[in-house]
This record gives C-alpha cells, sequence and structure tokens, in this order.
C-alpha cells in the first residue's frame, strides 16, 4: 500500500514538471486608440542688423567717376567760365535735388517655420517704428518699409519646411537720397518683423 501511493505522486510530479514549456492561451487581440496632442508652434529667426549701402546713381547723378576718397564728373558739369567780374556762367543748381526713393531689396533676413493647423496661413509683416530712421547726429535719411516686404496667407509648411518656401524672406526699404545728412555711416534705423498666424 505504501509503495502504490509513492508511485502515483511520482507519476503526478512527473506529469506536472513535463508540460510544454510553450503551453499558452490566446485570446482575441485588443484595438486600443492613440490620440496624440502637438502644440502648434510658430518660429521667426531673423538677423540683428540689416546694412544697406547708396550709390552715386542714388543719390541723383549717375555717371560719377570715383577720385581718392570723393567723386567728380566731368562733361556736362565742367563747363562755363569765371573771371573778375561779379557775375559767373557757373551753374550752381545742385545736380543731387533730383534724387528720388532709392528703393533696396535686402535678402536673407528672416525665416517662419509654423505648424499651424489655421485656414488663414501665415502672415509676416514688416514695419517701421515711429522715427526710427537712420541718423547721424541731428540728420537722419528718411525711411519707409515697401509693401512688397509683407506676406499674407502664407502656407504653413510645418517645423522643418519653411513657411516662405525656398525659406529666408527679403525686406525691401526705400530710402530718401535727395538730402542725406553728414558723414558716411548712418546708425540707428529699425524695422519690427512679425509673424502672425491669424
Amino acid at each position: 500500500m505504501k509503495n502504490k501511493i509513492v508511485a502515483i505522486v511520482v507519476a503526478l510530479g512527473s506529469a506536472i514538471f513535463a508540460a510544454p514549456a510553450h503551453a499558452q492561451i490566446t485570446g482575441t487581440p485588443a484595438t486600443v486608440g492613440v490620440n496624440v496632442t502637438v502644440p502648434e508652434i510658430l518660429y521667426l529667426r531673423t538677423v540683428s542688423t540689416i546694412n544697406v549701402t547708396l550709390t552715386p546713381a542714388d543719390l541723383g547723378v549717375a555717371g560719377l567717376t570715383a577720385s581718392g576718397s570723393g567723386f567728380y564728373n566731368t562733361t556736362p558739369d565742367q563747363a562755363g567760365t569765371a573771371d573778375t567780374t561779379p557775375a559767373s556762367t557757373l551753374n550752381t543748381t545742385s545736380p543731387f535735388t533730383t534724387a528720388t526713393a532709392a528703393t533696396k531689396t535686402i535678402n536673407g533676413v528672416y525665416v517662419v517655420w509654423s505648424n499651424s493647423p489655421r485656414a488663414g496661413g501665415v502672415d509676416i509683416a514688416v514695419a517701421k517704428p515711429g522715427g526710427a530712421d537712420p541718423g547721424n547726429g541731428t540728420d537722419v535719411v528718411p525711411m519707409t518699409v515697401a509693401p512688397a516686404s509683407n506676406i499674407t496667407g502664407a502656407t504653413a509648411n510645418g517645423l522643418i519646411n519653411p513657411v516662405t518656401g525656398t525659406g529666408v524672406g527679403s525686406v525691401v526699404l526705400a530710402f530718401d537720397a535727395s538730402d542725406v545728412p553728414a558723414g558716411n555711416y548712418n546708425t540707428g534705423g529699425q524695422v519690427t518683423i512679425t509673424a502672425a498666424a491669424p
């Protein structure tokens, strides 16, 4: 009787440990939805300074020839005669009074990235704060921002491709060159660049 009990225990133990290691129960897969909230991003990168160089033609006279540190012109300005009489035939009208607004396109000023889902796209506006003209002492060079600087309803291309497509936006500035101030380096001008997703 004692031997039979031992035999049963041994048989049961063998059966338990001999069960296949990969035995499992598999149920039906459950599908779980995933929702991701992505923050809306509008990122503007700009330069710190815009440098603009006006040419002699911008000041109203084309064809000036450099001479040392200044400029001179030949005909028709080398005309007339002078003598000891009070009258003179020299033309004293400034050749620079015909200068008009010198328009300059400055490339590579800003770049904008946006993943805005809004239907209005992205607007980029360039403006000049009041009185922020380039100046030298009390003299200033009047400056305005041309409408071509502004972009309305540009496509938001995500955070890899910039808003402007090619990447870098331009600013168009117009300068009144009819009465430029003394000196050749005028600082203090400012423009503001604003990106918005309306």
